[in-house]
């Protein structure tokens, strides 16, 4: 029988513990969100473009800046149209992009001969307008060796955006 009252008093006590803890539980809700944005997307509008150059007996720089300024280097004759690439953004409104671009490139012409371009650009982050657009510009400065080789000569670059 003290056996039978030992495993009642078991029993009722395992109960209390079960049924207080489960008059201890709590629960709250959770939200989700999502925000959708428009794709960001890059256009080129205008070509870095070195213009035409004579090129000397001595090395020299040409540089176009991100606003358009131009310097010909002494021991060149620089002449006709110059201006730095000009790229159109677009996306969400008021959204903030990263801008990644080539610093350095290579411009070839008939034959194998080459310049070589360091790059520079308007902005690393660029903050799109209230309607979503945005503008960058890359500059440059090319090397011209001395006595360079006449001919037609290009190259590109790679250029992208992305949201941060």
């Amino acid at each position: 029988m003290r056996v039978h009252q030992v495993g009642r008093a078991l029993i009722v006590l395992l109960s209390s513990i079960v049924f207080a803890a489960s008059s201890q539980a709590a629960s709250t809700s959770g939200m989700a969100r999502a925000t959708i944005i428009t794709p960001v997307t890059i256009a080129k509008t205008d070509d870095l473009n070195f213009g035409g150059i004579a090129a000397g007996n001595a090395a020299a720089s040409i540089t176009i800046g991100t606003s358009g300024t131009f310097n010909c280097g002494s021991g060149v004759t620089c002449y006709g149209s110059h201006g730095p690439a000009k790229f159109k953004v677009n996306g969400t409104a008021g959204q903030s992009v990263s801008v990644i671009f080539d610093s350095t490139m290579i411009l070839t012409a008939s034959g194998g001969r080459q310049m070589s371009a360091r790059l520079t650009g308007s902005a690393d982050t660029l903050n799109l307008s209230p309607s979503g657009d945005g503008a960058i510009s890359i500059g440059g400065t090319l090397q011209v060796g001395a006595n360079q080789g006449d001919g037609a000569y290009s190259g590109t670059f790679s250029i992208s955006v992305d949201y941060q």
